[in-house]
């Protein structure tokens, strides 16, 4: 849910600029976005399987000693997830 409301951040800095250009602009600009999409997406792939970096495995239960982007992004929901659990009550009894 962080994760998107960061990206918004920055959308807004894209829509107070287009917005106050005529609306070809944003037009031509949505247009060129959609025409990168196929390249985006193997970029966006390779990019997380290949970029890695050492953690302190000791820190964090789901640290690992080395991990890509897309695990990176896979810990950020195991750890919500843990401490939700943690917090959540159990209403069986």
């Amino acid at each position: 849910m962080l994760f998107g409301y960061l990206i918004v951040r920055v959308l807004l800095v894209l829509v107070k600029g287009f917005g106050r250009l005529p609306d070809g602009v944003s037009n031509v600009f949505a247009r060129l976005l959609e025409s990168a999409t196929g390249p985006f997406h193997v970029v966006n792939y390779l990019g997380s399987k290949g970029l890695r970096m050492h953690f302190p495995a000791s820190w964090d239960p789901f640290f690992n000693d080395s991990m890509s982007v897309g695990e990176l992004y896979r810990y950020a929901t195991q750890h919500f997830d843990f401490h939700r659990r943690q917090l959540t009550l159990d209403r069986s009894g």
